[in-house]
């Protein structure tokens, strides 16, 4: 996953679908040293993080997932409205994380880890190409 557009992973329609309209990402503060992408709109956040030659997060404490071959698991937190989808590609792995801490966006509402997988199904398509 190393020299990828990491903001290009996700297109509008995608973000629109999680309540971000505008979908023009933003690097992380401390690139290179993270590599990723996030987005916001409102008090709505969604974070790419890549993981180069490291598989950080432990996939066996999330609910497994299979997302077009990759190995992967989603976890949702109750308390801060926060859902990780944790994605292994190789010896790398990439994370989308979405919170919504006021509870006031409506296409997250109800939804838990739903649109967190979706975004990380487009993700893995726009890698595998």
């Amino acid at each position: 996953m190393k020299g990828l557009d990491y903001c290009s992973l996700l297109d509008p329609a995608a973000l629109t679908a999680a309540g971000i309209h505008d979908s023009k990402g933003q690097l992380p503060a401390d690139y290179p040293n993270v590599l990723g992408c996030w987005w916001m709109q409102d008090k709505t956040i969604v974070n790419l993080t890549v993981s180069v030659g490291a598989q950080v997060n432990d996939l066996d404490k999330g609910e497994k997932q299979d997302f077009s071959g990759f190995e992967g698991a989603s976890q949702y937190n109750e308390i801060t409205s926060e859902c990780f989808v944790d994605v292994n590609v190789g010896l790398d792995q990439f994370r989308v994380d979405i919170a919504d801490p006021s509870g006031e966006n409506k296409a997250l509402t109800g939804k838990k880890c739903n649109v967190g997988v979706q975004l990380a199904r487009q993700v893995v398509a726009k890698i595998k190409k």
